[in-house]
């Protein structure tokens, strides 16, 4: 009986500084690139871990670049983001604000190129827009490659219909460190 409470007590240390041991070498950083998704079309973002572990709380802001037609869009996600699993493998669930800055170019149908074009037209400014996050994240405990996938919804509020949601999927590679 001795032997076996023994047994049982050096296993559960060595659990317990197992976990010790991964929570030192536990990295909080993340630089990653991400295609689609909060920032746009392309974005660089930084994340930070606040626990002393993977799983829990942590934000992320980044600076994104989109353009459609006529329309550029320089944009920086901010989120707030909560990571739930183990072993490097993570559900990850977050909600922000995106602020961007909006700009239209004149359109020139004959497809001339002249520095007018170039030249912001009277429609540009400042807009703000909600984002959630929903995905995988694959982030090593002790730090080296990441890698997200999910979906990161764009929610616009207001105007004649109400509320839009636009289904927006999303890819990044980064490092962790």
């Amino acid at each position: 009986m001795k032997n076996a409470v023994f047994l049982c007590s050096v296993l559960v240390l060595m659990g317990i500084s197992y976990e010790i041991k991964a929570q030192e070498t536990f990295r909080k950083n993340t630089l990653f690139a991400e295609g689609l998704g909060s920032g746009g079309l392309m974005s660089l973002n930084y994340d930070r871990r606040f626990s002393d572990n993977p799983q829990g709380f942590g934000v992320r802001a980044g600076l994104g670049y989109f353009q459609w037609s006529s329309d550029r869009f320089l944009s920086i996600p901010l989120l707030a983001n909560w990571l739930v699993g183990n072993n490097g493998k993570y559900l990850e669930v977050g909600a922000g604000l995106s602020l961007a800055y909006v700009e239209t170019f004149q359109h020139n149908p004959n497809m001339e190129v002249s520095l007018e074009d170039f030249e912001p037209s009277s429609r540009f400014g400042l807009m703000q827009a909600p984002l959630l996050n929903i995905g995988y994240r694959r982030q090593p405990i002790d730090g080296g490659f990441n890698f997200r996938v999910g979906l990161s919804p764009y929610v616009t509020l207001g105007g004649i219909s109400g509320i839009y949601v636009i289904p927006w999927p999303y890819m990044s590679f980064g490092l962790t460190f």
